[in-house]
């Protein structure tokens, strides 16, 4: 008889590119930026559902207004860098975007919180999120999270970040 009773039920052990599937395996996945791995292992991609807070309006002032979003207390927190995401909106429609997850190193000063963002960039779209509900959806990792020198460099990194998320998801 198992610890656990009568009806305890054994699962045989599952493994995906020779890995054995736990969530152990899948959080140091998500850690690493895997969001592909953890995918496989978990049949879906790993996504974050939270209202969209109002932040400094930096990325607006820059050409890249974001939709602001904290990792719930006790959610896994990926590596920090930028994702290539899908977004759905309260109302189910889908969009493609570009994420930024961490501490924004290149604007830090002005941060209000030591909490982890999730800001993300979604294409092709000008609505106002505030108050509402986003789900970001974390298909691709793209690079890990950098310090630009000046506010022309950042720019020019999330440009360059935006088409290659436009081109890993527009298939």
């Amino acid at each position: 008889e198992s610890v656990f009773g009568n009806n305890a039920i054994c699962v045989p052990e599952i493994k995906i590119n020779g890995e054995t599937v736990s969530s152990t395996a899948i959080r140091n996945k998500l850690a690493d930026g895997d969001v592909k791995g953890a995918a496989a292992m978990m049949g879906r991609n790993y996504s974050i559902c939270g209202e969209v807070v109002r932040g400094k309006q930096l990325g607006r002032k820059i050409g890249f207004p974001t939709a602001n979003q904290f990792f719930r207390d006790g959610a896994v927190v990926l590596k920090f860098g930028i994702y290539a995401v899908k977004c759905k909106s309260e109302d189910g429609k889908t969009y493609i975007g570009t994420a930024n997850v961490g501490i924004r190193p290149s604007i830090n000063d002005l941060r209000d919180s030591h909490k982890v963002n999730c800001e993300t960039y979604i294409h092709n779209f000008s609505e106002d999120l505030y108050g509402k509900k986003l789900t970001v959806e974390f298909c691709d990792f793209i690079r890990p999270e950098t310090k630009f020198d000046s506010i022309q460099k950042l720019k020019e990194a999330i440009s360059s970040d935006i088409e290659i998320t436009s081109n890993l998801l527009k298939k």
